[in-house]
């Protein structure tokens, strides 16, 4: 998400002691963290680069490096401008990708937020268009996210990973609970939805939308392919001439029309929107292997930032068996905050056979511990 940030955090980056300075051949990391962090980061940078040009079709040299600001941790973050649990954001105004540390989603959602920067510094009419509108916030959110939910093997990125995927973990309980209870809004609504519309009209409900419809556009009929860098699914022609003519610069309905248009009459929304639900709800449980396998997520509390809403639950899921309950709030896990998803499961998938994790729940007005156990091979 590009942030809309105060006047002089916009205007000047903040002053800081940098601790390591890492440079390549696109990217300076500078990080107040150790400088094997912003190691890993600059050479995963490069390897998203990579992506995003072969992705949108570019190939000229910037006329500048993309320059990143890496915090320790999410406290020393949010004194420099930092909002909400977000691990990162791009300052518009500074030109800067700026974010903090995390082991398991830095990567992820500095690739997520690298794609507005990219897009900002190389094809600034096309960013334009994205802030007016024109460009639809879920296209221009799904394909970084898409691009974020990405693992590096032998030297190459490969992007719309579903199992381990940190974005995956993030948005598929989401979107397929939304489904399930049909709260996700039609697809002819929410392809037409503004910046404002996108973010007020329960913002994570529709980020889990337009990572996951992006990544059936791009991926469908199979769930991922891990052989391919980037997918080639039955409908990504359909998305990368949408791509070029919002690039061309043509208006988002004629570009609708003749992208997504079938031989010539109009777009087949309600086939896409059927095909997109059934597929989407063929997604693995990132929770699966767990003691909290099965659980949903309360649509009406995914913008509360204190903990992991918990849905409905059905009496016979090993989550319930667990001993969560819905409308619990999962607070920690092992004495850390679980403010999302992304806090949430990937320390539970760390788990080995025979080990243990304590959840911190609130439940009504008191606050409990669940220890849920992996039982041994």
């Amino acid at each position: 998400m590009m942030r809309l940030l105060p006047l002089l955090l916009l205007l000047a980056p903040q002053q800081q002691n940098w601790n390591a300075v890492y440079e390549s051949d696109h990217y300076i990391v500078k990080t107040t963290s150790e400088k094997k962090h912003a190691n890993e980061l600059g050479l995963h940078m490069e390897l998203v680069y990579e992506t995003y040009a072969k992705l949108l079709n570019y190939t000229k040299t910037p006329d500048r490096k993309f320059v990143i600001r890496l915090y320790k941790d999410h406290d020393e973050y949010k004194r420099n401008g930092a909002g909400g649990p977000a691990l990162a954001h791009y300052s518009p105004g500074s030109k800067e990708l700026v974010g903090s540390y995390d082991p398991d989603g830095m990567c992820a959602i500095m690739s997520h937020e690298g794609m507005h920067q990219f897009t900002d510094m190389v094809m600034p009419d096309f960013q334009k268009s994205v802030g007016s509108g024109e460009v639809p916030t879920w296209y221009s959110e799904g394909i970084a996210d898409c691009i974020g939910n990405c693992v590096a093997r032998s030297g190459k990125l490969y992007m719309c990973v579903i199992d381990g995927g940190y974005i995956a973990m993030m948005r598929t309980i989401v979107i397929q609970t939304g489904i399930r209870e049909n709260r996700v809004a039609p697809l002819r609504e929410i392809i037409k939805y503004n910046q404002k519309d996108y973010y007020s009209k329960n913002g994570r409900l529709n980020y889990a939308f337009g990572w996951s419809f992006t990544h059936f556009l791009m991926t469908y009929p199979r769930v991922e392919e891990p052989s391919k860098q980037i997918p080639d699914g039955k409908y990504k022609k359909m998305l990368v001439t949408f791509h070029n003519l919002m690039a061309a610069g043509k208006k988002r309905d004629e570009a609708y029309q003749n992208a997504f248009g079938i031989n010539g009459g109009a777009p087949a929304w309600d086939r896409l929107e059927k095909e997109w639900k059934e597929y989407v709800l063929k997604f693995p449980d990132p929770l699966a292997g767990t003691p909290i396998e099965g659980l949903s997520a309360d649509i009406d509390k995914l913008n509360d930032s204190d903990g992991v809403y918990v849905g409905t639950l059905k009496d016979d899921a090993p989550c319930a068996k667990a001993g969560l309950h819905s409308k619990d709030v999962i607070l920690e896990v092992d004495g850390k905050p679980a403010l999302h998803y992304g806090k949430l499961i990937p320390p539970l998938r760390r788990k080995k056979p025979g080990e243990a994790a304590v959840l911190k729940v609130k439940r009504g007005d008191e606050t409990i511990e669940l220890k849920v156990e992996w039982p041994r091979k």
